[in-house]
């Protein structure tokens, strides 16, 4: 598995700053507010098996935020289940190996009485692999060694 940054990001909802294609910082969000949903994606669908994201948040006296995460694979949005609040990295599964063409994450304050900005500082998706074939004959399949140094 190699971690891969995503292509390019959406902000949908217009209430991120200094957005990259790997990271995006909230405005203050006061309690029961959310973020709004912000995009990572990748140009080509990879197979993926896992994300990564980095977290903070401004005001660590405002607990809990929480986190929704979706991937968008098979024609349709999943949740990702797992997320909670930890500053810093967390890997998350996708429960298996997908067909991974984006990611959206909005954070939402629970917490009455603290406002807080929150910044996803990092992205990356886990990309499997391909395996080489192994022993598998080159004759019959209308290839042969010859030539091969």
């Amino acid at each position: 598995m190699t971690w891969i940054e995503p292509d390019s990001y959406i902000d949908e909802s217009g209430t991120w700053s200094d957005e990259t294609k790997t990271s995006a910082s909230s405005i203050e969000i006061a309690y029961d507010e959310s973020t709004g949903n912000i995009h990572f994606l990748l140009n080509q669908p990879k197979s993926c098996d896992k994300i990564r994201i980095d977290v903070s948040r401004s005001n660590s006296d405002a607990e809990p935020v929480s986190i929704e995460i979706y991937g968008y694979w098979d024609g349709d949005w999943h949740w990702i289940e797992g997320v909670t609040w930890t500053s810093g990295w967390q890997e998350l599964s996708l429960g298996g190996t997908v067909l991974l063409e984006k990611i959206k994450l909005n954070f939402r304050n629970d917490d009455w009485s603290d406002v807080t900005t929150v910044d996803a500082n990092n992205i990356n998706f886990g990309q499997v692999g391909i395996r080489p074939l192994v022993n598998v004959p080159l004759a019959g399949r209308g290839l042969s060694r010859k030539g091969l140094a």
